[in-house]
């Protein structure tokens, strides 16, 4: 019986390897071990197929003797010293030039071996050729540099574009206003001195002449605030919208002769940039005060709501409302859903809005029933972690 056990235990051992030997050989990856002295004395099969060489030709040499490319002195003098104190070590990566004057790039990881007796006997470990790696890890890398590249010409492009739009502004400004100065002010003389010379229809014509050089001013001055608002840096801190709110709807009830109950939710802040939220609210109370001018019981709110992707601000008016199949056309500039003489208005107040919530990286948009009120929201993404400030 003590003789069938241990010709089991044998039979085991032989087949567990024979089991190792396939591995060994049929692997991509291989198999190596080196004596006390560091040098191979063992090569698996896959040695031969990923070093395109004969491995017996590395046996009884120490790593150091091999044909090695592309490892710095501090490189092999870490490695070595892993070695000389006897510690394991992983991706030790180098190259190796093969007889055709191809580049192949290879990964060996290795332990220390120990007898029983605690006797350092050599190191055994695995080797893979990583060539493929490599080059999908270059192509990357170019890839990158050229989209780099591209970046640095597209911001040069956008930069003379922006300075582009900024001369054009100013020339805007000027080339438009001298003119319209002209006709404005020679409209008001005509109206102030001769119109007891005048009848009716031509002191309405005046009259009209008037109001269209002033929403042309208007106009001007509020495509120059986009134009300058699209350049503007964001400054974030901590900003207390509800009192913003508040100061915000004292100021345009200052303005309005129709009487507007407000409520803004308490406690409401953000990390933004107070300036241009100031703006934000600004455009949207002062809608919200426009469309309410014919309701009874004109009502406007400002709050923060739970929205599918995080917090949502808005500003609820019970308003005229608009049909929402336009509503695409709000935050266009120079779009408007109403009638100039019905609603005054240039178009611009929206778009200045989009613009600053997108600076900000959030997102606006508008909700409505025809003669059901409005309500517009956006969202203010919280930002990276950044230094508390108290709050405006």
């Amino acid at each position: 019986t003590d003789i069938t056990e241990s010709e089991k235990v044998a039979a085991a051992l032989r087949k567990s390897e024979e089991r190792f030997r396939d591995i060994a050989e049929f692997s991509n990856d291989w198999y190596w071990e080196q004596d006390v002295e560091l040098r191979f004395s063992f090569f698996s099969g896959g040695m031969a197929r990923a070093a395109f060489y004969d491995p017996s030709a590395a046996l009884g040499k120490c790593r150091w003797d091999l044909p090695i490319e592309g490892v710095s002195e501090a490189q092999w003098a870490e490695h070595r010293e892993a070695l000389d104190q006897r510690l394991p070590f992983r991706d030790f990566v180098y190259q190796i030039r093969t007889p055709a004057g191809d580049v192949r790039w290879y990964s060996v990881s290795g332990k220390p071996i120990f007898g029983a007796d605690g006797t350092f006997l050599g190191y055994r470990g695995t080797g893979s050729d990583i060539t493929g790696q490599k080059a999908s890890e270059n192509a990357i890398r170019l890839l990158n540099l050229t989209l780099e590249q591209k970046v640095r010409e597209r911001t040069l492009r956008l930069e003379a574009s922006n300075r582009e739009l900024e001369a054009f502004s100013y020339s805007v400004s000027h080339d438009l206003r001298s003119p319209l100065r002209s006709i404005g002010g020679f409209a008001q003389v005509l109206r102030q001195r001769h119109a007891a010379q005048l009848d009716r229809q031509a002191v309405e014509h005046l009259d009209r002449i008037l109001a269209a050089t002033h929403r042309m001013a208007q106009l001007i001055d509020d495509m120059l605030a986009l134009a300058h608002i699209t350049r503007t840096p964001i400054h974030r801190r901590q900003v207390d919208l509800s009192a913003l709110a508040l100061a915000v709807a004292e100021e345009v009830q200052a303005h309005e002769l129709h009487r507007v109950h407000f409520l803004a939710a308490p406690g409401l802040v953000a990390r933004a940039d107070p300036s241009l939220l100031r703006i934000v609210l600004e455009n949207l109370l002062r809608n919200a005060w426009k469309f309410t001018r014919r309701s009874s019981s004109p009502r406007v709110e400002f709050g923060l709501r739970d929205g599918p992707h995080g917090p949502e601000y808005f500003v609820h008016d019970n308003g005229v409302g608009f049909d929402m199949r336009y509503a695409e056309k709000l935050f266009r500039p120079f779009q408007r859903l109403h009638l100039h003489d019905d609603f005054e208005g240039s178009g611009i107040g929206l778009a200045t809005v989009q613009r600053i919530v997108a600076q900000h990286a959030g997102e606006v948009w508008a909700q409505s029933t025809p003669a059901d009120g409005a309500t517009f929201c956006f969202t203010l993404p919280t930002p990276p972690a950044e230094a508390p400030e108290p709050a405006t």
